[in-house]
């Protein structure tokens, strides 16, 4: 029987998986570090190791060892097309779809001037431009005159190495007048048209180029990236593919609608699954931790107070807001602590629901619900009742919480025995 050693690389922290014997034996957590001054991943995931060989008291060196990883930051990318409600769109969406955060998305009808976009391009920072628009054999010199103004800005990918990537993803009759548009001075990767013809998507080619940018591109530029992929089996999986692995499978095991978040530092990603359709968004700077200075000014303090009872004044919330976002890897230990804890992410639980929303509009069999926070709560009962708080559940609607924060391992595993992991993934997400 053979054994594995996962992790998942995130943002916070870094969680190690021992399994053997087809169970999960051990499970430990460790600072990622990703920052200075160790500037080295995989030392969060040996000190990870570490504490399961000593709580086990047994080698894990023999293992099979997989991986998946945030810690490079999610995937930062403009979407590009001609018509704001529709190529644009489309290719929002699929960036969302792929793992991706759009930090701006930019058309010929979006409202700002020709100079406006200019002055977007001139201080985005992105990991990659994915270039979208016109039906196959149609629109071409829109095309060519966003390239140009492309070509135009001071635009840089935000690790400044290399050329910036553009996947360009539009009319293929345009790609020559669009090469030449934009020269030389990018990394342009050229794949299907993501909208061939009215009502018609083909998103596959263009995730896939985007999910292995992510890997090449961000991933693979957190320091001490290079001596954990020597170790894999297997090359590592973005944590939010890895996680839609896991719920597809689960889904089409047991023929079940799946709304789905997973709750982290810096983001929360949500997934609606039904079958062979999986959509996914990233809400971009909802996250617990790293992002609250974000969360304060999108959800308010007014209606974060709104969750708490009269005795939690301002400034005792606000005090707590600030100590949690300067030491990001610390727990609320005393009962107040963790009610205010309880009051933001039920905020950000209906923050980023409703931004999913506006993707997809589905009814769910079941939800489930992952993250630190979800995993660390001392009770489950009182989880139920914040999702419940937060999110419309219909009656017959299931709540499951991902108990032991795997479903990013589960979908690392899932590419070497998939029945392991859908049979891990029903002992440890449990029905409350």
């Amino acid at each position: 029987m053979k054994t594995f050693l996962i992790a998942d690389v995130g943002s916070t922290t870094t969680k190690v998986l021992f399994i053997k014997d087809s169970k999960i034996v051990a499970r430990e957590e460790a600072k990622t570090t990703v920052e200075k001054p160790i500037e080295d991943v995989a030392i969060g995931v040996r000190l990870a190791t570490d504490l399961i060989k000593h709580k086990i008291k047994d080698e894990v060196n023999d293992c099979d060892f997989l991986f998946s990883s945030s810690a490079g930051g999610g995937l930062q990318i403009i979407a590009v097309g001609i018509t704001n409600n529709y190529t644009a769109k489309s290719a929002f969406n699929l960036s969302l779809n792929a793992g991706a955060i759009v930090i701006d998305t930019l058309a010929l009808d979006d409202g700002r001037t020709p100079l406006q976009r200019l002055q977007c391009l001139d201080q985005a920072k992105p990991d990659l431009i994915l270039f979208a628009g016109g039906f196959e054999n149609g629109a071409i010199n829109s095309l060519v005159e966003m390239a140009e103004l492309i070509k135009m800005s001071k635009i840089n990918a935000k690790f400044e190495v290399g050329r910036l990537p553009i996947i360009y993803a539009g009319n293929s009759k345009a790609l020559p007048f669009v090469e030449r548009a934009l020269g030389d001075q990018f990394a342009l990767e050229v794949v299907p048209n993501i909208s061939p013809a009215e009502g018609v998507e083909n998103f596959a080619p263009a995730k896939e180029a985007i999910i292995n940018l992510f890997i090449s591109h961000v991933m693979s530029a957190a320091p001490g990236y290079g001596n954990l992929s020597k170790r894999a089996l297997l090359s590592p999986l973005p944590t939010p593919i890895a996680v839609e692995k896991t719920l597809s499978l689960f889904s089409k095991y047991k023929k079940k609608k799946i709304f789905a978040f997973d709750m982290g530092g810096a983001t929360t990603d949500c997934f609606s699954i039904a079958g062979d359709i999986c959509r996914r968004s990233v809400a971009a700077n909802l996250g617990m931790t790293y992002s609250l200075p974000y969360v304060l000014n999108h959800c308010g303090l007014k209606k974060i107070m709104s969750c708490l009872d009269k005795t939690y004044g301002k400034t005792e919330v606000l005090n707590f807001l600030g100590n949690r976002f300067i030491r990001p890897t610390s727990i609320s230990e005393t009962e107040r602590e963790l009610k205010m804890e309880e009051a933001i992410a039920q905020n950000i639980i209906n923050a980023a629901f409703i931004l999913h929303r506006n993707l997809i509009k589905m009814d769910y069999d079941v939800i489930i619900a992952s993250g630190g926070f979800i995993a660390h709560h001392p009770s489950k009962k009182r989880i139920k009742q914040i999702i419940q708080k937060a999110l419309p559940v219909a009656s017959g609607t299931a709540i499951a919480i991902d108990n032991l924060f795997v479903l990013p391992h589960l979908g690392v595993l899932s590419l070497v025995d998939e029945p392991l992991a859908v049979k891990l993934f029903e002992e440890n997400v449990t029905i409350l």
